[in-house]
């Protein structure tokens, strides 16, 4: 691959660097539609069972560990120590203070990306439908810009970010907010473990459910 690209997963908005290969972005794909989904059924299950779990911020916690451990499951690793980011009044949208916080963990190719398909989403009504709808449904959203870590190797960040319902409608990434939670993480993906031990494992579980979940964002 020689150009760059986006797809959204759900409520996962993932972009890839050019370098990134076809095989690689194949296998981000899987482990992000698994670890999405491992994710969310354990937040339908525990809303039904007690819905008022917790805080707002412990299950918001609980959900990002969650979701990396599942990648980390699948072959992935944390590069650096985590940092969490909590939004305050100044920062006027969601893409701003998404975008600080994937620099300040990745680095300026990894925002560079993102920014490149937040302008994709702008012309793309059905895409940010798309991801909107998700986003409710799951309360928050995720950002996983990707970029090469070397021979089978990926580096991606994990941004994960939560809100109240009230705040996802048509317009939520390019407005102001107040009272969301988010934290990111760098994170190095091997691919070729991943191909090896538990590609074949994580499409047997996923051809279980639909492939609705997944679009691809024009860039």
């Amino acid at each position: 691959m020689d150009k760059p690209e986006a797809s959204l997963l759900g409520g996962s908005l993932v972009t890839f660097q050019p370098e990134v290969t076809l095989e690689q972005r194949k296998a981000v794909r899987l482990a992000v539609r698994f670890a999405r989904r491992a994710t969310f059924d354990l937040l339908k299950e525990e809303n039904a069972r007690t819905p008022s779990y917790a805080t707002e911020e412990a299950r918001n916690l609980d959900l990002f560990a969650y979701y990396r451990r599942q990648l980390q499951f699948l072959g992935a690793d944390g590069l650096t120590p985590e940092q969490a980011h909590w939004p305050t009044p100044h920062r006027d949208q969601i893409v701003d203070k998404a975008l600080h916080a994937i620099m300040a963990v990745g680095g300026d190719a990894h925002a560079s990306s993102m920014r490149l398909a937040f302008e994709g989403l702008r012309r793309d009504p059905p895409g940010l439908l798309h991801l909107t709808r998700y986003s409710k449904e799951q309360q928050g959203f995720q950002l996983i810009p990707c970029g090469t870590g070397g021979t089978h190797r990926v580096d991606l960040v994990l941004y994960f970010e939560t809100g109240d319902l009230s705040m996802f409608d048509s317009t939520f990434l390019f407005r102001e907010r107040e009272h969301t939670y988010a934290r990111a993480q760098l994170i190095r993906f091997d691919t070729q473990l991943f191909a090896s031990e538990y590609r074949d494992k994580v499409m047997l579980s996923l051809q279980r459910g639909s492939d609705r979940d997944m679009r691809e964002l024009p860039l």
